[in-house]
Order: structure tokens, then sequence, then C-alpha cells
């Protein structure tokens, strides 16, 4: 798992939320082109995409996204 921050006042915003809110996966911060390159844009955020092995896009979720969704659809994507 992977999280990407497009924030635009990048590492100074990021840093002070990730002290206060700590999270166990990867946190990278990303730009423009970023967004760009997975189609997400800032009126969609949260955005949880899930990818497969060939690197395609098999799920996209927009807001927040229950547990067990996710299980069920990882769960798939390991099974393939």
């Amino acid at each position: 798992m992977i999280a990407i921050s497009t924030d635009e006042e990048g590492a100074s915003k990021v840093k002070p939320f990730l002290k206060a809110h700590p999270m166990d996966y990867t946190q990278v911060i990303g730009d423009r082109s970023t967004s760009s390159a997975f189609v997400v844009d800032d009126s969609t955020l949260p955005v949880t995409l899930l990818i497969d092995k060939q690197g395609r896009i098999r799920f996209r979720h927009v807001g927040i996204t229950k547990k067990e969704v996710l299980e069920t659809e990882i769960n798939q994507l390991l099974g393939e």
C-alpha cells in the first residue's frame, strides 16, 4: 500500500499531518503529473486505486471505502 499526497504545500503540510496521524505504510508526495497519471483530480479525493500485477487499475473508489469491500477486492486480485 502506498499513500500519495498531492497537497500543493508538499512536505511542509504533509509531515505535520503524518506526525499527528501515523500510518504503517509508505507515504510519498506527488504532484499534478502524479494525479494526471492516475486520472485523479482534487474534487474526487480521497481516491483508492487497486492495481493488479500487470499494473492495471482494476478497482477505483472515490471517498471512504469500507474495509470489507477492499478486502474482497484484494483477495480477488491475490487469487488471480
